[in-house]
């Protein structure tokens, strides 16, 4: 996961990022040590619009075990769309 461009993360149910590789920090201009700090929260930086399909993946995921993949747009630390 580190050697790629893509951005990947661990996440908890409550908005927690438990890791994260350098790209998806770097696309959203969070540093390890906001990682390490708590204040990378997939939740805090999902805009509005998406809450539908996270609210979907989230009951797939309870209910089967899993969820599909699914592209989104994140609010990085400025507030920029990502």
């Amino acid at each position: 996961a580190e050697s790629g461009v893509v951005g990947l993360f661990s996440w908890t149910l409550g908005g927690g990022i438990t890791e994260a590789n350098d790209a998806f920090l770097a696309m959203l201009g969070y540093a390890r040590a906001d990682l390490a700090a708590g204040r990378v929260d997939w939740r805090r930086m999902t805009p509005p619009e998406w809450d539908a399909a996270d609210a979907a993946a989230v009951d797939e995921l309870l209910t089967t075990g899993a969820h599909r993949p699914f592209r989104k747009a994140y609010l990085g630390r400025d507030g920029r769309p990502v």
